[in-house]
C-alpha cells in the first residue's frame, strides 16, 4: 500500500533575484502567498529581522543560499580553498541558527 501525504508547496524568492530578501517576501505576501522559501535575493542588513517578523505571519523556510550574505561567494561545503570551506560552514551555521528560530525543521 502506498501512503502519501499532501505536500506543502513554498513559492521561491528565486525569482526575485534583483530584490532584497524582504522586498520579494513583501511581493508575494501582496499576491497571497502564505508559505514561502527564502533561497535568493540581494543582502540588506535588516533582513533577518525583518524574515523573523514575517515568520510570526508566514511559513518561512530557507534554503541554500539563504539569506544572501553581504559579501557574495559561491557555497561550496567541499571546497578544497580553505576561505571559500570557511565561508561556507559560517553561512550554513547561521541558516540552521535561523531556521531553528523560525521554527522550521528543515534547511
Amino acid at each position: 500500500m502506498l501512503v502519501t501525504r499532501n505536500p506543502e508547496i513554498f513559492v521561491s524568492t528565486g525569482g526575485f533575484g534583483d530584490q532584497t530578501v524582504s522586498k520579494a517576501c513583501e511581493l508575494l505576501v501582496e499576491a497571497g502567498i502564505s508559505k514561502i522559501e527564502i533561497s535568493s535575493g540581494k543582502y540588506d542588513k535588516n533582513q533577518e529581522l525583518d524574515i523573523l517578523a514575517l515568520n510570526a505571519s508566514t511559513d518561512i523556510c530557507l534554503h541554500n543560499y539563504a539569506p544572501p550574505p553581504k559579501t557574495p561567494f559561491v557555497l561550496n561545503l567541499g571546497s578544497h580553498d580553505q576561505n571559500i570551506l570557511s565561508a561556507s560552514r559560517a553561512h550554513v551555521r547561521r541558516a540552521i541558527e535561523l531556521s531553528s528560530s523560525l521554527g522550521s525543521s528543515v534547511y
